[in-house]
């Protein structure tokens, strides 16, 4: 009996410890998977909430790795959404990869860098240092960067360190106004100008226009193609009495190669026009009205500045070469009232809307 007491306790009190263990393990597992649950959601939610657009050759590391290397620089620059846009573009270049940093909010670029390395991991390296610093400047170090860096078209922003205290952020540079330098794509615009055409008298009109660009990453000059369709018209009067009025009505074509730096875009360009050049008259005893071809090669320089990203004024001088040497003659007497020159100016002076295509 009192061995069988003696036993009885251990045996309970053994198993009691075995259930006790098995349910804490239990929780352990559970718990476990909780956190590495939560750690997983955060570092998803985190991705989400990162703006970063990417682009790089197939041999490149991936944005997921790219996202990683950031988070695990900046993890407390993770913990909030922000409002801003990364965009990142690499390329093969001669001697080896060239990346470019762009730091956009609302449209507005804030700043942009260049890093060049034989690696293309190095590039990416060096951009997500560059981007988790922008997330996190207080808890980032900036010892990391190994890629050489090629100055962007923003100053680069410079931290500075208190005694005694953790360093403090600068406050972001200014954006370059309106747009700086416009993203790589495709671009229309639109527009709107008071047009003249010069020698030997002043006509004045109104011409409209529709452009398409192409910007290219890293390409100084951007093809653009305009077409646009105008009318200038003039009065003569003509010795003798009476008054004729003439009315130029073309359509142009225009190839250009535009550059464009901050808020001032600049493009040569070359083009034909084609129409109609009429002729009528009034106050005279016999009044009609004739109208003659016009055929003309050109070649213009257009000057634009932005107001905001989508807004610009513009204006633009041209030489005329017209290949119709019409004259205009009035009988009884005969008298000319207008010959068309060998060479003739244009001069136009309006605004553009453009914007960007998917």
């Amino acid at each position: 009996m009192g061995v069988s007491i003696g036993r009885a306790p251990p045996v309970v009190w053994n198993g009691g410890m075995v259930r006790a263990s098995s349910r804490c393990g239990l929780g352990a597992l559970v718990l476990g998977l909780l956190l590495f649950w939560s750690q997983r959601s955060a570092a998803q939610d985190a991705n989400a909430s990162l703006d970063l657009r990417y682009e790089a050759p197939g041999d490149c590391p991936a944005r997921d790795d790219v996202v990683r290397a950031i988070h695990d620089r900046a993890p407390r620059g993770f913990l909030s959404a922000d409002d801003r846009s990364f965009y990142v573009h690499i390329e093969r270049a001669d001697e080896g990869y060239r990346g470019r940093l762009e730091i956009q909010r609302g449209g507005h670029l804030l700043s942009a860098r260049e890093i060049r390395d034989a690696a293309c991991e190095v590039v990416t390296t060096a951009v997500a240092v560059f981007v988790a610093i922008a997330l996190d400047p207080a808890e980032t170090s900036s010892t990391e960067p190994p890629a050489r860096e090629v100055p962007g078209p923003r100053p680069a922003v410079h931290r500075t360190k208190r005694k005694g205290g953790p360093p403090r952020p600068a406050p972001p540079a200014p954006a370059a106004f309106p747009t700086g330098r416009p993203m790589a794509g495709w671009y229309w615009g639109a527009g709107l100008g008071v047009s003249s055409v010069f020698r030997p008298s002043v006509a004045l009109g109104a011409r409209v226009h529709a452009a398409v660009a192409r910007y290219a990453p890293g390409a100084l000059l951007a093809p653009e193609l305009r077409v646009s369709w105008g009318w200038t018209q003039l009065t003569e009067s003509p010795p003798r009495g009476g008054e004729a009025q003439l009315r130029f009505q073309t359509a142009r074509a225009e190839a250009c190669a535009s550059f464009h730096r901050a808020a001032i875009s600049l493009a040569p360009c070359a083009g034909f026009e084609a129409g109609v050049l009429g002729a009528t008259t009034r106050n005279l005893p016999r009044a009609g009205g004739t109208k003659e071809p016009w055929y003309a090669p050109m070649v213009a320089v257009r000057a634009g500045w932005f107001l905001v990203e989508w807004l610009s004024v513009e204006a633009d001088l041209g030489v005329l070469f017209p290949l119709t040497r019409a004259s205009f003659v009035i009988a009884e007497p005969e008298r000319t009232v207008y010959r068309i020159p060998g060479v003739t100016f244009t001069a136009t002076a309006g605004f553009r809307i453009w914007a960007g295509l998917p």
